[in-house]
């Protein structure tokens, strides 16, 4: 990992996350993400280690353990997201196009076999588990099971 010069080019953060994009002497960005005020425990990705080298489409990139966070290198400072405000066709055709490469890379890893150990993602869990407990924390969500009818 190449080390990252001075103050973030870009931070924000959220109660689960935190994040800061840094310029790193070659040129490139390292964004990092830490935990957030909500949260005491840094991010893990024990299924790094899983990722192919080699998928079709994108290359997909892992994090890496760094300052009680997880950190990547990227060509840019802007996400995706900040690029779709970005009203010029040309970035649109762009952006999309990186898209349906990362999208078809993404297609790539999952149908492979899920390795050994690999248990539910925690923002996968935490997600269920609102739409479990409905939008206010006691009605039921749509995802709760209900009980069959026995009714024709």
């Amino acid at each position: 990992m190449t080390a990252a010069t001075a103050g973030p080019v870009e931070e924000f953060a959220t109660g689960l996350r935190t994040t800061r994009v840094r310029r790193t002497p070659d040129g490139r960005h390292e964004w990092w993400h830490g935990p957030g005020t909500g949260r005491h425990d840094p991010p893990a990705a024990p299924l790094a280690p899983a990722v192919p080298a080699h998928t079709a489409g994108a290359r997909l990139v892992v994090p890496r353990p760094v300052e009680g966070g997880l950190a990547y290198l990227a060509d840019g400072p802007y996400s995706a997201a900040a690029w779709l405000r970005d009203p010029r066709p040309a970035v649109r055709l762009l952006l999309a196009h990186a898209l349906a490469g990362a999208g078809e890379a993404l297609r790539d890893l999952h149908a492979r076999a899920v390795p050994d150990g690999a248990g539910v993602p925690p923002a996968l869990a935490r997600l269920r588990s609102f739409l479990d407990r409905g939008a206010e924390g006691g009605v039921a969500g749509p995802h709760t099971p209900r009980t069959a009818s026995s009714a024709p």
